[in-house]
């Protein structure tokens, strides 16, 4: 029993340098992956709006009633503006009509009460915005684009609208 222990001991003893190697070339392997890990992180969060999201306003902002609702909207934003400048007709009526959805959405989210858009421009008063008849101009040029189909809408008189849609929204300070 002895020499059994003996034996193993010896080989153990030889395979010391050969394990120190592999642990050696896995300890590599390990912090190279956790580099590349760490550079998906960072690739990753500068992609997606998180932490502007997150760390955009200061501090205090945090105990206030605000809706936050900018980034979202930011990004559909974007979208609605590209599909009115790059899409076809149907394309920049689709755009009119999100951004319709858009604000009515947005004063849902504020606390104005209504079934649907026209109701919540209703209660509001130019106290609370300036462009409140304007926007009600549009918002009525849009329903009737949406629900006539022969109406045809031209690239300048939806970037127009988009315009108003903007400027309202911007006054109400989402974004």
């Amino acid at each position: 029993m002895e020499e059994l222990i003996k034996i193993v001991l010896d080989n153990l003893i030889d395979l010391w340098p050969t394990l120190f190697s592999v642990l050696g070339v896995m300890r590599i392997i390990a912090i190279i992956v956790s580099v590349i890990f760490v550079i998906a992180i960072i690739i990753l969060l500068r992609l997606n709006d998180y932490l502007i999201y997150r760390f955009a306003e200061p501090p205090s902002d945090l105990f206030i009633k605000k809706p936050y609702l900018g980034i979202r909207i930011g990004r559909e934003w974007k979208e609605i503006v590209k599909r009115v400048k790059e899409g076809d007709e149907e394309e920049r009526k689709l755009a009119v009509a999100d951004a319709d959805e858009i604000l009515n959405e947005s004063l849902n989210k504020l606390g104005f009460g209504g079934d649907n858009l026209e109701e919540k421009l209703e209660r509001v008063s130019e106290d609370i915005f300036p462009t409140a008849e304007e926007i009600k101009a549009v918002h009525q040029e849009s329903k009737n684009i949406i629900y006539n189909p022969d109406k045809e809408l031209s690239k300048k008189e939806a970037m127009r609208i988009i315009d108003v849609y903007e400027k309202t929204i911007k006054e109400l300070q989402i974004f």
